[in-house]
C-alpha cells in the first residue's frame, strides 16, 4: 500500500483521475491534482478530504475540498 503522505499518491490521482477511495475527481480539482509536481518542493503538509478522499497540499483546502466542497478535512 502506498502511504498517503508520499508524493506518489498525487501522481496516481493525476493519472487515474480518481481519489484513493475511487471517487471521480472533478475538472476543477483536477487542475490542482495535476500541479502536484510543481508543488512537491513547497513546505506545505498534506491534507485529505474525509468525504471524497482527495489528497493535496494543505493550502488547497483553505476554503474546503476542491472536489466535493466538504469542509471536513484532516491533516496527514
Amino acid at each position: 500500500m502506498i502511504g498517503k503522505t508520499l508524493d506518489s499518491i498525487q501522481a496516481i490521482q493525476s493519472a487515474l483521475k480518481r481519489t484513493h477511495l475511487g471517487r471521480v475527481i472533478s475538472e476543477k480539482a483536477l487542475d490542482a491534482v495535476d500541479s502536484w509536481a510543481e508543488s512537491k518542493s513547497k513546505g506545505y503538509g498534506k491534507s485529505e478530504c474525509k468525504s471524497c478522499g482527495l489528497i493535496l497540499k494543505s493550502n488547497y483546502f483553505a476554503s474546503g475540498c476542491l472536489n466535493c466542497h466538504s469542509t471536513d478535512v484532516k491533516q496527514l
